[in-house]
């Protein structure tokens, strides 16, 4: 009996706290989410951990509201560590394609890769939820696309690319028939080009088909700028050269000095 009274004190004043925090959500979000956390703390405190998963994804939509995208992480991967204390899978991976989201708006590509990798490796053995497989794939690899960096810079993140299409098509032997493959093959083989069209035009062409998300987009016109940007040098060069043989023509044909 007196166990029972124990466990139901830190009960009640997590409730009270939950109660507060919904109350002040709308008036002062800030004050709000301490309110939620002194919740979570409490539920974690008696072994609630569903309950205080669920209170830390409603923190995360907060900081998603907020459009701060490192605190949302943060409570995202929380959350996903409280379902998976409770062997509430499902929900903890749901919580982990949200982290590897907002790692991508954050420029950690390498760690949203990691990420939807981890959860592909739990969807696979689920027949429903491997039918995001594709879908998962897909957005890693735009993840690793995206941290390409300078054309001309070796591309090390496509050498990284390549690594994960085999693991992938090693998790479904589906993937690698899959449109969602082919995109990226065609973009590893398109991209070193540095041709903005048919870059372009391979974005627009697979988008009218598939349906890319507002994140997908974002994330490749990361890549498009790259591609600009070496368009730019490459063009700042050639003239540079250019211009250096029309005076050693010049220097030649006696119109200018050598040394003008």
């Amino acid at each position: 009996a007196d166990c029972m009274a124990n466990i139901g004190k830190p009960h009640e004043a997590a409730v009270f706290s939950l109660k507060s925090a919904e109350m002040m959500r709308r008036i002062d979000p800030a004050e709000a989410i301490d309110s939620y956390h002194n919740a979570v703390s409490m539920y974690c405190e008696i072994g609630r951990f569903y309950s205080a998963a669920n209170i830390t994804v409603g923190i995360a939509e907060l900081f998603e509201q907020d459009r701060n995208n490192a605190d949302a992480l943060e409570h995202y991967r929380q959350a996903s560590d409280y379902y998976n204390g409770e062997n509430c899978i499902a929900q903890s991976c749901i919580c982990l394609l949200k982290v590897a989201y907002h790692a991508a708006l954050l420029s950690r590509f390498e760690y949203a890769t990691e990420t939807y990798t981890k959860v592909a490796k739990v969807y696979i053995h689920d027949n429903l939820l491997r039918l995001n497989l594709h879908e998962i794939f897909l957005k890693g690899g735009i993840c690793q696309i995206a941290a390409g960096g300078r054309i001309k810079d070796g591309l090390l993140a496509h050498k990284v690319l390549k690594e994960y299409l085999m693991i992938w098509e090693d998790l479904d032997y589906s993937f690698k028939t899959s449109r969602e493959h082919l995109f990226l093959t065609n973009l590893l083989l398109i991209i070193p080009k540095a041709d903005l069209d048919i870059f372009v035009d391979h974005i627009y062409n697979f988008d009218n088909v598939y349906g890319l998300d507002s994140w997908c987009l974002r994330l490749l016109n990361r890549v498009k700028e790259d591609i600009e940007e070496e368009v730019n040098r490459a063009f700042e060069e050639k003239k540079q050269k250019e211009s250096e043989a029309k005076h050693l023509e010049d220097i030649k044909a006696g119109l200018v000095s050598e040394f003008a």
